[in-house]
């Protein structure tokens, strides 16, 4: 049996209703008619995204001060620098600037230590080729 990617991905949240209306009105995702309670699913592709109100047993507040710590979660934006910009300018807190990344040579996976053994990476097929992920335009 082969995994082909992720269908589903949720982060738990400390406050619903203030991730959901970040996620709705600064990133404009849109959520899909129905979603479990506790959680707000968005309308995204090719996997869908939600946040979601903690699962039985997990403590956000013991994860300070790095929630999230080893997880990298990258959107696809049209125009990543003016996202950036507007996000900026209204003082929401902004890791770095955005950067033109190529998906094939920058995209790392973090691993255990005990897996960390060298995979020769395949190349891609034109036909495998995808767009850039933070500027949304393909590579020159």
């Amino acid at each position: 049996m082969t995994v082909t990617g992720p269908t589903f991905i949720a982060l738990q949240v400390r406050d619903l209703d203030r991730a959901a209306n970040f996620y709705q009105t600064r990133l404009a995702l849109k959520p899909t008619p129905t979603s479990p309670p506790g959680a707000v699913v968005f309308d995204t592709k090719p996997a869908s995204f939600a946040v979601r109100e903690p699962l039985p047993g997990v403590d956000l507040d013991a994860a300070r001060p790095n929630p999230g710590i080893g997880v990298a979660l990258w959107l696809h934006a049209q125009d990543a620098q003016a996202l950036h910009d507007s996000l900026a300018a209204d003082g929401v807190p902004i890791n770095r600037r955005p950067v033109r990344l190529s998906v094939r040579a920058d995209l790392h996976l973090l691993r255990p230590r005990r897996l960390r053994h060298h995979h020769p990476r395949p190349a891609l097929t034109r036909h495998q080729k995808t767009p850039e992920l933070t500027t949304g335009k393909a590579p020159r």
